[in-house]
């Protein structure tokens, strides 16, 4: 829309040189309708949820939320969670952040894994239920 300000989130795109960088764990639930079902966000042990909610709404919030040096990591992040985010809240100030995929990491780790999903008990996370505050959690392990 003309005139139309773009949101900002308040993280550097490059931390400046020594500063410590604070990493964001991030999870996004998308259901295979396409349809937004959550977040969660974990940093410094304090995690935010948001549910039920429009992705705007949560993406404001998330953003406010954010501070400088702060980088996003998440499982799969490239792939599925940032794309998706582009495609519910287009032009989001999030997608500019600098961002880690522990799924990219962990190929390159562990090349001889036949498969590098998150795992939670014990069982690949396609056998559990989506719950994006846990996911985060074993996302920072």
């Amino acid at each position: 829309m003309p005139g139309r300000r773009r949101p900002i989130c308040y993280a550097p795109r490059t931390p400046k040189p020594g500063a410590a960088l604070s990493f964001v764990y991030l999870d996004l639930e998308v259901g295979r309708d396409g349809r937004f079902h959550g977040a969660a966000a974990l940093r410094d042990g304090q995690t935010r949820r948001w549910e039920k909610r429009p992705a705007a709404e949560v993406d404001r919030e998330l953003c406010a939320w954010l501070r400088p040096g702060d980088v996003l990591v998440g499982h799969n992040l490239h792939r599925f969670d940032l794309p998706e985010w582009a495609r519910l809240v287009p032009g989001s100030a999030l997608l500019g952040l600098p961002s880690l995929d522990t799924l990219e990491l962990s190929v390159l780790a562990f090349p001889q894994r036949p498969y590098h999903a998150l795992v939670k008990d014990d069982r690949l996370v396609r056998d559990a239920l989506p719950n994006p505050a846990w996911d985060v959690a074993l996302c920072e392990r």
